[in-house]
Parts: structure tokens; C-alpha cells; sequence
């Protein structure tokens, strides 16, 4: 007897390590059963489909995209504490949050709606922190897709290994998160030669992704240039938002915070030295003032002496 369509498709996810999918296209088979045989047996065993932990296990992703997807548990990684979000980004997690709650309406409606957001700016501005602190805030999984390091390790099979991993990663809870996107979805008017014809059929590929997001996906993207991504692809992400370089303020700012939440003591005279350092590198990537404060702390820790940061350069 020749396997069912879904059943085959079942046993495909499987070999995939897809357990997800797999367990999707089951149901779906099991659905198609439409004796009264098996009719409490597969009633008996959609509910124990539906009990199933859906929360990405790292250990268990399967073997061809690990590579290429890392997946954060934003309880470690993510010290709310520490956060310091400007002006800008704490409206757009609002905006989104509340986009979260009418997708959920929506989808009692069949209304779908899919959250993509391009987070644009230089290198260091907090856009990888803002995906961090969003995922926390959900109680959500960070699955991180780094093209910057597909590119090089898959030539050739970049496009198909990418629907991979967008098919395991959208198939449950998560926050996706496509870093560096700009690596990849370059303008398809560009040359045709060589490795830019290979990143036009992943641009391609990417648009066909997100035209298919599940309803109630949250995907996130980020890139530092714009200019370099695909109009088309661009016009996929209905929310873009500009992410600036953190300001004097807000670097002193992220430095008190580490500080307060240590058993450094902070020295009365920090407060000055660390607004002149601050000053000094405004506009500056913000993991320069944490590596600047940490150095800082070292140093009380070895010494036995209060919290203070260098001094600025003249």
C-alpha cells in the first residue's frame, strides 16, 4: 500500500529533525482517518500532540541548520536591570507589544497579521539588546539567524539551507532575529558574477519566506546598510525603525547600571569621570563603554578600591 502524501511528508520532517513540522503533517494524517476504528486512538493522541513542550530545545535542533541558528534563552543572556533603551526604542517595543495583543484578536477573527520589523543603524547602536530585551519581555526563545557567517560556510546551498531554517524556526514560539541581513539581500540590480548571483537567489528566497510567514510570526531584522538591501525585500517589513548611536547620557547610564547591580562600590567621584569618558566617546559602539566599565572593575576588584572609570583622553 502506497504512503498517504502527509504521512510521507511526516516521515520526511522527521528525517529532518523538524519534530515541529513532524508532528504537524501527523496530525494532519491522523485527520484523514476518517474510520471509526481509530477514532479515540487518534483523539487520544492529538492530545498528547497538543501537551508537547513547543519551546526550541538547542540540543535537539536538527543537525544541518545548527550552523547557522542560535538560539539564546534570553533569561541568561538578558539583565533587564542593565538595560538602558532611548527615547526611540522603548516607543517601538510599545508599538510591537501592542501589535502582539490585536494579533491575537486578529487571529480570533482569521484575520492574519505577521510582526516584521528592519531595525536599522551602525554597528553597537543595541539593536541585537533591543531583540534580546523584546524575547524577554514575550517569555520568548531569541533564535538569532547570522548570515554574516552563512555566506561563507554554505556557497551554494545558502538559499535552501535559509527556507531550513525559517521553516524550523517559525514552526514554534520564538523570537527570529536575522542579523546582518545586508550580508545576503543585496540589490538584485547588481552585478550577476560570482558570489553577489549567489546572495540575488538568497534575496529571492528571502522575499518568498516572509511572504509565507506564519500569522502571528515575530520576526525581527537588522542591518547597517540599508542602501545595500533589495528595495523589494525592504517593502516586506511593514515597521522600519532607526536606531542612532547611544549619547553621552545613555553610555553613562548603561555604566551606572553595571555598576548598581555589583558589589563594586561606587566611588563618589565616578560620577564626574565617568560622564568625561562618556563625552569624550559619544556616538561610539556601546559595548566600548561596558568593556571601558568592566576593565574599571577588574581593577577595584584586584586593588580593593572603589569603582572608578579611566580617564578621558585629551
Amino acid at each position: 500500500m502506497a504512503l498517504e502524501d502527509k504521512t510521507l511528508e511526516c516521515f520526511r520532517q522527521l528525517a529532518k529533525q523538524n519534530y515541529p513540522k513532524a508532528r504537524e503533517c501527523a496530525i494532519a494524517a491522523m485527520r484523514c482517518d476518517g474510520s471509526k476504528k481509530n477514532e479515540r486512538a487518534i483523539r487520544d493522541l492529538e492530545h498528547q500532540f497538543a501537551c508537547m513542550p513547543s519551546i526550541m530545545d538547542a540540543d535537539a535542533m536538527p543537525y544541518q541548520i545548527k550552523g547557522m541558528l542560535r538560539v539564546e534563552d534570553v533569561a541568561r543572556t538578558f539583565i533587564g536591570e542593565r538595560y538602558v533603551a532611548t527615547p526611540k526604542a522603548a516607543a517601538l517595543s510599545v508599538r510591537i507589544l501592542r501589535i502582539r495583543e490585536a494579533q491575537e484578536r486578529l487571529a480570533a477573527m482569521r484575520v492574519p497579521y505577521r510582526v516584521a520589523v528592519m531595525l536599522e543603524g551602525p554597528s553597537g547602536c543595541g539593536k541585537t539588546e533591543f531583540a534580546r530585551m523584546l524575547a524577554a519581555r514575550l517569555g520568548l526563545p531569541l533564535a538569532i539567524l547570522d548570515f554574516s557567517r552563512v555566506i561563507d560556510s554554505l556557497m551554494g546551498k545558502t538559499a535552501r539551507n535559509i527556507a531550513d531554517a525559517f521553516d524550523y524556526a517559525t514552526g514554534q514560539p520564538c523570537l527570529l532575529f536575522l542579523d546582518e541581513i545586508d550580508c545576503v539581500a543585496v540589490s538584485r540590480a547588481a552585478t550577476s558574477e560570482g558570489a553577489t548571483k549567489e546572495r540575488q537567489s538568497v534575496t529571492i528566497t528571502l522575499m518568498q519566506l516572509l511572504d509565507r510567514l506564519p500569522a502571528g510570526c515575530l520576526l525581527l531584522a537588522a542591518t547597517n546598510r540599508p542602501d545595500l538591501i533589495d528595495p523589494a525585500l525592504l517593502r516586506r517589513f511593514p515597521i522600519r525603525a532607526e536606531f542612532e548611536p547611544y549619547g553621552s547620557y545613555e553610555l553613562a547610564h548603561m555604566v551606572e547600571r553595571l555598576v548598581a547591580t555589583t558589589d563594586v562600590e561606587w566611588d563618589a567621584g565616578s560620577v564626574k569621570t565617568t560622564a568625561d569618558w562618556c563625552y569624550a566617546h559619544s556616538g561610539g559602539p556601546a559595548s566600548d563603554a561596558i568593556a571601558a566599565a568592566i576593565e574599571a572593575m577588574v581593577d577595584a576588584v584586584i586593588d580593593g578600591h572603589p569603582f572608578r572609570m579611566p580617564q578621558a583622553a585629551e
